[in-house]
């Protein structure tokens, strides 16, 4: 009786659903949170050094880490040794779990392990190597997250510490991610920490570095707080109405890839349609009540 009295209610309520549930889907898919950037087309435009990449780093974290791996690294020139070198060292400090670093002192202040995912791999590497001097950045993938370094001889480098790999082209030559994607069938993996059997170029059957849709650097200022910044409602309102960024990046598409937004406009237009939506419900329940006749309902109250 219920459902054939406020059937067309319910068909109404279900359509909205829907569009919210496709929308979200649609998000999730091609778009990345609370990233405002600037898109790129050429691979000069997006190694420009338009963000800053630096990370704020404590006095006492890079004291630390200098002492542990200055002696090791100190005139070393050779890309492999110290790119391998950083990644055995995050390797040791860090175990994959599903869980978020927010603060890189946190994990040299215990001989423990912590848990990371690849994210948390990529941070703590830029920060070891901005701490020994070298440009680091952290770059989003669709699925993943990587590092890069640079080497003047090489320009950026790809370290992919989670995956605990890096990449030759034929030749030889240490390669940057942008390469990799774009060349992935020439390229040569190659294992960063030789003692370690973990090699990953996938990610749930999906092989990140083969055409992948996007690629997105981050800047550093804001790498460690972004997970804090993202549960905040005020940084949260402040970014949907426009007023804040929660953080900022380069984003890289080339030919034929599909150039991927943020969810401001997305969750703004969500937003209205919901509101206005939950405005239709009220009438109807509202008219319904006072007109049931003309709504189809049962002429006698």
């Amino acid at each position: 009786m219920f459902l054939k009295k406020y059937s067309n209610l319910i068909l109404i309520i279900f359509f909205v659903f829907l569009i919210n549930m496709a929308t979200l889907v649609h998000i999730k898919n091609t778009e990345f949170p609370f990233i405002s950037f600037f898109h790129k087309e050429t691979v000069n435009d997006f190694n420009f050094n338009e963000l800053n990449f630096k990370v704020s780093l404590s006095q006492e974290f890079k004291e630390r880490v200098s002492n542990d791996l200055g002696p090791v690294l100190q005139d070393k020139k050779d890309v492999f040794f110290i790119s391998s070198v950083l990644a055995k060292y995050v390797r040791s400090h860090l175990f994959h779990k599903s869980n978020t670093i927010h603060n890189v002192d946190e994990i040299l202040e215990s001989p423990d392990e912590h848990p990371a995912i690849c994210s948390g791999y990529s941070k703590f590497l830029v920060s070891l190597a901005q701490a020994m001097g070298y440009e680091a950045r952290v770059i989003w993938l669709n699925g993943h997250t990587v590092s890069e370094i640079y080497f003047p001889e090489y320009g950026w480098v790809l370290v992919d510490t989670s995956g605990n790999l890096i990449f030759q082209d034929k030749d030889g030559k240490y390669v940057s991610l942008l390469y990799v994607v774009e060349h992935f069938e020439d390229v040569i993996p190659k294992r960063l920490v030789v003692e370690s059997q973990q090699s990953n170029i996938s990610s749930n059957g999906y092989i990140v570095f083969d055409d992948n849709d996007v690629i997105v650097v981050i800047e550093g200022p804001r790498l460690f707080d972004f997970d804090i910044r993202t549960k905040s409602p005020k940084v949260l309102i402040n970014y949907i109405l426009g007023k804040e960024d929660v953080a900022q990046g380069i984003q890289y598409t080339a030919g034929g890839r599909e150039r991927l937004g943020n969810y401001r406009i997305s969750v703004i237009a969500l937003i209205i349609f919901d509101f206005f939506a939950f405005i239709f419900f009220i009438c109807y329940l509202f008219l319904r009540r006072e007109y049931p006749a003309a709504c189809g309902g049962d002429e006698s109250r």
